[in-house]
C-alpha cells in the first residue's frame, strides 16, 4: 500500500488504487529536543547538536524566515527530515535512540504537568 514516502505506514488505498496519506505535521528535529538534566549534562555530542541545529536554521531560510510563506512548510519538512538523518549519522543509532526515548519521556512529563 504505502509508497516510498509513506514512512508512517498509515497510508490507505483509495478506490482508484492511489494511496491517501495523512498530512505531515512539522516538528522540531531531535537536535532541538529538551533533554532531562542527566543526559544533557553528560552530552558528548554537543558540537554535533549545535551543527545540526545551525544547518536546520539555514535550510529553512534563517532566523528571519517568514513562516507565512507557502515555501516555508516545505523547507521545514525537508530540513527536519535531513536534520534527524544527519544527527543519527553523527552520533550513532544507539545515542539517537536514547535521545528519542528521553525526549519522548520529557514530552510526556510536560503534558502531565499542564493544568
Amino acid at each position: 500500500t504505502g509508497g516510498q514516502d509513506d514512512v508512517s505506514g498509515t497510508g490507505s488505498e483509495t478506490s482508484r488504487g492511489r494511496t491517501h496519506r495523512p498530512p505531515v505535521k512539522p516538528w522540531l528535529p531531535l537536535a532541538f529536543a529538551e533533554i532531562p538534566g542527566e543526559m544533557r549534562n553528560d552530552d558528548r555530542h554537543a558540537g554535533d547538536l549545535m551543527e545540526v541545529q545551525d544547518r536546520f536554521i539555514v535550510a529553512i531560510g534563517g532566523e528571519a524566515a517568514d513562516p507565512s510563506t507557502p515555501e516555508y512548510k516545505e523547507k521545514w519538512l525537508n530540513a527536519q527530515r535531513q536534520a534527524d538523518l544527519e544527527l543519527r549519522a553523527r552520533i550513532g543509532a544507539q545515542a539517537f535512540a536514547a535521545r528519542q526515548r528521553a525526549a519522548r519521556q520529557q514530552q510526556t512529563w510536560a503534558v502531565q504537568e499542564e493544568p
